[in-house]
């Protein structure tokens, strides 16, 4: 993968920087909604990272060991299942909502088998 150092045309801010534990938080507005936007290995045991905080919007570039980017993927997996977890609970929130619209509707005789013919 090529390096992406444009980022919606703005060059990151600090150039490079050496990584450190905790990736995922950004250090300008201490949210953890830093993402990667573009990364490839550099070397022996190094990963050059290209991040943005997609809350205040600041990107930087890093430079990171193979274990700090280990790491951060774990934390973002971990990040990932939890939005997955949400997200599987509030669908199943909105199907039983439907569900009960329906059994409703059919109780009130509002529709019936003949509205679902063809």
């Amino acid at each position: 993968m090529a390096r992406n150092r444009h980022v919606f045309g703005r060059r990151a801010a600090g150039g490079h920087a050496r990584g450190s534990d905790g990736l995922g938080t950004c250090p300008v507005c201490a949210r953890d909604f830093v993402e990667p936007v573009s990364w490839e290995p550099v070397g022996q045991g190094q990963w050059w990272i290209f991040l943005r905080c997609a809350d205040c919007g600041i990107s930087r570039e890093v430079l990171v060991s193979d274990a700090e980017a280990n790491r951060f993927d774990d934390e973002l997996h971990a990040r990932a299942s939890v939005l997955w977890r949400e997200a599987r609970r509030l669908e199943g929130e909105r199907i039983k909502a439907e569900a009960q619209a329906f059994f409703a509707a059919l109780d009130r005789d509002l529709i019936d088998p003949g509205d679902f013919a063809r």
